[in-house]
């Protein structure tokens, strides 16, 4: 997956910077209200990362009752009154046809928000990997 290689490489990056950066002769004291601070803004951006995957995940999950009725009502439309020997073959195709593509794209979506998660915990893994090794433990922690 591009999403690993992109959260693999983000890694091997972030190992070779503080491999060639010598931490600070003093480390970093971070005063207490900013302390506060910095974590206020850390739980801040880890809940805006648990609503936004909540609505990504409510917004599959409507795609897919969409995608149900759209592709039903077509499949009605086509196939006349239901009965046997009296509808039109093309309706059951048009549902599954539109199912698939709904939930293709539903698919592809959730993918995308996996791949988006992953490679942003990289990324601040990394920063905090970085901060710590230059400036000591109380500014990267």
């Amino acid at each position: 997956c591009s999403s690993d290689l992109i959260a693999s490489g983000l890694g091997a990056g972030t190992d070779l910077i503080v491999s060639k950066t010598r931490p600070s002769q003093q480390p970093l004291n971070v005063p207490p209200n900013l302390k506060r601070r910095i974590e206020m803004t850390r739980r801040l951006t880890k809940g805006a990362a648990v609503v936004s995957g909540a609505m990504a995940t409510s917004a599959i999950s409507v795609a897919a009752v969409v995608g149900n009725v759209v592709g039903t009502n077509a499949a009605e439309l086509l196939a006349g009154d239901g009965k046997e020997g009296n509808g039109n073959p093309k309706g059951k195709a048009v549902l599954e046809v539109g199912s698939a593509v709904f939930c293709t794209g539903a698919m592809i979506f959730s993918g995308l928000v996996m791949a988006k998660t992953q490679i942003l915990t990289a990324t601040g893994e990394g920063i905090t990997k970085m901060v710590t090794h230059k400036l000591g433990g109380e500014a990267g922690g």
